[in-house]
């Protein structure tokens, strides 16, 4: 019986871990950490569960680590979602924002576009926008037209 339960819960874990190996894939966390690994980071400031949205569809809604400093964005998981989701670093000069109407026009966010990996965006919230602005990090800069 203590068997089968355990052999029940790893069939159970491995399961979920491939399904969030799938999501990296096909959400695109895995193509823009391809264009950006990570690399040595000391953070100005972090923002801990946030939200990201990954292709206009993939969401991590209040999961993500944001970590700023002058130099680039790190967004990551936390250990049990890591799987599959390796942290990305994103230098600011490599971005392109825009805001976006969502909700039916209603609200507004910002779509962060990648020239060097084209068919990657990720979409943040009005609120971390303003955040990473406070704090003076050249994201304004980056805000491009329409």
């Amino acid at each position: 019986m203590l068997l089968t339960s355990l052999v029940i819960l790893l069939g159970f874990l491995f399961f979920i871990q491939l399904i969030i190996i799938i999501l990296s894939r096909i959400g695109g966390w895995k193509r823009l950490a391809d264009a950006f690994p990570e690399k040595p980071f000391i953070p100005d400031r972090t923002w801990s569960w946030q939200s990201l949205r990954f292709n206009s569809w993939c969401g991590y809604n209040n999961i993500a680590t944001v970590m700023a400093n002058r130099e680039g964005l790190r967004l990551s998981l936390p250990f049990l979602f890591r799987c599959g989701h390796p942290p990305i670093f994103i230098p600011w000069r490599e971005m392109e924002i825009r805001e976006e109407p969502f909700l039916f026009g209603l609200l507004t966010a910002f779509r962060l576009d990648f020239p060097r990996c084209p068919p990657c965006n990720v979409t943040i919230s009005r609120r971390l926008f303003a955040a990473l602005e406070r704090s003076g990090f050249p994201i304004r800069e980056r805000l491009v037209s329409r």
